[in-house]
């Protein structure tokens, strides 16, 4: 027999006898309704949670001071960027993109991504060498603009002696795998 350990179990399972005053599934739904509810910050979703009853009971908050803190979110985050989380949300996301690529035959054929509102710090030593082995795509701490002939330019702190840190073209080759 396989035990199959979900990803909820394995975050659970990591925390141990230490406290619990945010269960996983609070701080996970917490993650969720971000996306879901398109907020820019943590914050912004912490805020709707305290205001909002009906989200709060959605995601098993009993009341106003169940809500986490923005401190509990981002070691959670961190928690999540961890083996074997990182694994087991990397399959759960390689799933659901192969059942939406039966649903939707030509995703991925022309893509672009936006990322106008993710921010990330770079990180820095052994823990961005283990990123880069894993295939992990580093924060360049620039903002990439397209201009109109279709090429990059990169503004902000990071750049490299011959220009920006990501400098190329447009493509519009399949982003599927």
């Amino acid at each position: 027999m396989t035990l199959r350990v979900t990803n909820h179990e394995s975050l659970r399972l990591g925390r141990g006898k230490g406290r619990n005053d945010y269960p996983v599934h609070v701080l996970w739904g917490t993650v969720v309704l971000r996306v879901a509810l398109r907020h820019v910050t943590t914050e912004a979703t912490l805020a709707e949670l305290r205001r909002n009853e009906g989200l709060r009971r959605l995601i098993g908050i009993d009341s106003e001071s169940g809500v986490p803190r923005p401190w509990n979110l981002s070691r959670f985050e961190e928690v999540l960027g961890q083996q074997p989380p990182r694994t087991l949300l990397q399959e759960i996301f390689h799933r659901l993109v192969r059942r939406l690529g039966v649903a939707v035959p030509d995703l991925g054929r022309t893509t672009a991504g936006d990322a106008t509102s993710l921010s990330a710090r770079c990180k820095k030593g052994q823990a961005a060498q283990e990123e880069i082995a894993e295939g992990l795509p580093q924060a360049s701490g620039c903002r990439v603009e397209w201009t109109r002939g279709g090429s990059r330019r990169c503004r902000g702190r990071r750049r490299s002696s011959s220009g920006c840190t990501t400098v190329g073209r447009r493509s519009s080759g399949s982003m599927r795998g």
